[in-house]
């Protein structure tokens, strides 16, 4: 069985309408999961998404439902906290909880964070980088219907991004590398640690915003993403990952965006198959 894999649209500080002490932005979002060679484990994700944030405080939370070949569902609840009271600084610390139906057993994951903001006189965002830790109750499966297995996980996930303008006006890239190395209280897969890393280049207009994101180098399983917003809790062996995400602001406050993924990865029989995710997403910041 696989577990969810969303792409949620993190990162709103730079999108978010501020009113006053206050913002908030939201999203709903609808995810698609196709394996190649076999469905009997595709599914669908339906969830929403929301971001509260007064003064240097922010909350972030998400809820969604993940619908396994008609057979089996789950649902899952997100609560992130940030503080911003540190110059240039973001604290955060959160819990994600997976609910598995069939089994009624929950799986409790958690997350601890620190980025470090480097702004030019301007306003703008020359350079960040951060460290995510997240420490997991990760399981495996057998099939859709069966109780959760597995080992206690420790991810560490260190990161940089570096901006660069455009000689257009409004018009700006970015390229970022991230590392995540992963610790199993037991031997998964025939292996207690696990590192790969990632790169994400991005382009931005004021309309317009496009990425492109692959994970080319290194092997993960169950590994931890997006804030730990994303947790893929399959206890495969993934190899490389190929995504990119377009986003269109219909308006100040409004926009939409579309999203595909394909992974690769080795089945618990060492099969090499992958699965590809795609989804849609309306948001509106307030």
């Amino acid at each position: 069985m696989y577990k969810k894999l969303i792409f949620i649209s993190i990162g709103l500080f730079s999108s978010v309408a501020n009113a006053g002490d206050f913002s908030a932005a939201t999203q709903l979002y609808k995810v698609n999961k196709n394996i190649a060679n076999s469905s009997t484990a595709d599914a669908e994700t339906t969830g929403a998404y929301a971001f509260l944030g007064y003064k240097k405080h922010a909350l972030e939370l998400e809820l969604d439902r993940q619908q396994i070949n008609n057979v089996n569902s789950q649902q899952d609840q997100t609560l992130i906290y940030s503080n911003y009271q540190l110059p240039n600084w973001q604290l955060k610390a959160g819990t994600h909880r997976i609910h598995f139906d069939a089994s009624d057993k929950s799986l409790n994951n958690y997350t601890l964070g620190a980025q470090y903001t480097e702004y030019s006189s301007y306003g703008y965002a020359l350079w960040l980088a951060g460290l995510d830790i997240y420490s997991a109750d990760s399981a495996q499966f057998t099939n859709v219907l069966t109780s959760p297995i597995g080992s206690k996980l420790t991810q560490a996930s260190p990161y940089a991004r570096q901006y660069f303008a455009s000689s257009k006006e409004g018009q700006y890239y970015y390229l970022e590398g991230r590392l995540n190395a992963q610790k199993f209280a037991e031997k998964v897969n025939g292996d207690d640690f696990y590192i790969s890393a990632e790169t994400i280049v991005g382009y931005g207009t004021p309309k317009w915003l496009f990425s492109a994101n692959a994970i080319l180098l290194g092997k993960n399983v169950n590994l931890l993403q997006k804030n730990g917003f994303v947790i893929q809790n399959d206890g495969f062996t993934h190899e490389k990952t190929y995504g990119i995400d377009v986003q269109y602001q219909i308006t100040t406050r409004a926009f939409v965006k579309a999203s595909i993924t394909k992974q690769y990865y080795r089945d618990a029989l060492d099969n090499k198959n992958n699965f590809t995710n795609s989804g849609l997403f309306v948001g509106l910041n307030f």
